[in-house]
């Protein structure tokens, strides 16, 4: 009986301990390495980035441009929308452009919708809809700017993707108009690659604004386009918003 009683304590111990055993912390969302976009590298010559997008339109004037300035400032090629060869992700029509510098090195790559088919809820929706298709691809997203202080009259809500993902939208109209946040991999610090994304729904027009970008900070510093040659980019990034919030 003794001997019976003493594995009762033993194993009783055994329980105990394991049941005392610090539980494990949720592993962080592992890091995702950023080198391009559908098989174009940063870093890629003119010719082999553009090579992985054979069946995709170029517009005439971002042609001519990067011909004449690319040597001299860099240049931004964009696709032409007007043709059924730009990606559908998450089933939306997005508008790629790339930058190159000087040199004639692929430096980042943005992809833009700009549509004035969504209502307002809609545009939302499809900015969540890419919010979760950036986080499974490109790990989790952070949020970029401070957001403490709002202008006056604005509103701020938070809303919530398909995945779970909480973002914010700013508004002065709400339900009408709004801008979002600007969400990042990473963080500012260092020049490091990172994958952003940004929304907008400005007058009955919606965007969705992605940027891949090497982290080099590099800017083609062009000449201002003649406006009767320039193919229309109806897109309104970032820094235009911010131009549209100071009104």
């Amino acid at each position: 009986m003794r001997l019976f009683l003493n594995g009762l304590a033993t194993v009783g111990l055994a329980v105990s301990c394991c049941s005392c055993a610090p539980s494990k912390k949720a592993e962080p969302m592992p890091e995702h390495r950023i080198v391009g976009w559908e098989g174009a590298k940063f870093g890629d010559g003119f010719d082999a980035a553009l090579g992985h997008f054979s069946q995709m339109r170029w517009t005439g004037y971002s042609i001519e441009t990067c011909e004449r300035r690319m040597p001299l400032d860099g240049c931004v090629l964009h696709a032409d929308s007007q043709y059924r060869s730009t990606p559908l992700i998450e089933g939306i029509t997005f508008v790629p452009a790339f930058t190159f510098d000087k040199v004639g090195k692929l430096r980042s790559i943005s992809l833009n919708y700009a549509s004035k088919e969504p209502t307002n809820d809609e545009c939302i929706e499809l900015m969540g809809r890419s919010i979760d298709r950036l986080v499974k691809d490109y790990g989790q997203l952070h949020i970029r700017q401070n957001t403490d202080k709002l202008p006056p009259g604005w509103t701020r809500s938070e809303l919530k993707s398909g995945s779970g993902f909480l973002f914010n939208v700013e508004s002065q109209n709400p339900g009408h108009e709004y801008v979002s946040n600007v969400f990042r991999t990473g963080n500012d610090s260092g020049h490091k690659p990172y994958v952003s994304i940004f929304s907008s729904y400005i007058i009955q027009s919606c965007n969705v604004y992605i940027s891949i970008d090497d982290g080099t900070d590099f800017e083609v510093r062009q000449k201002p386009e003649d406006p009767a040659k320039a193919d229309p980019q109806p897109v309104a990034t970032p820094d235009e918003v911010s131009e549209y919030e100071g009104e």
